[in-house]
């Protein structure tokens, strides 16, 4: 699939004619966005869901070797 999209691949053509934005514009966009505190508290509060989501499926299989028996099949849970 990688060389196919080297091979075929094509940047879709600008409708308008806007200046491709500098660094510093970037920069200064990504500041506007991390000064934004209703955005920046949903995004804790979104990332932090998903660490304690992903942390069980993690810290599960651990668990159930130390705790509940060590033939125990985790590749099945």
């Amino acid at each position: 699939m990688f060389f196919f999209v080297l091979a075929f691949f094509r940047e879709p053509k600008r409708i308008d004619d806007r200046p491709v934005p500098t660094i510093g514009q970037t920069f200064r966009n990504f500041a506007t966005v991390l000064s934004n505190p209703k955005f920046m508290i949903f995004l804790l509060i979104f990332t932090g869901y998903w660490i304690v989501f992903w942390q069980q499926w993690i810290v599960m299989p651990v668990y159930l070797h130390q705790f509940v028996g060590k033939d125990i099949d985790v590749e099945r849970i």
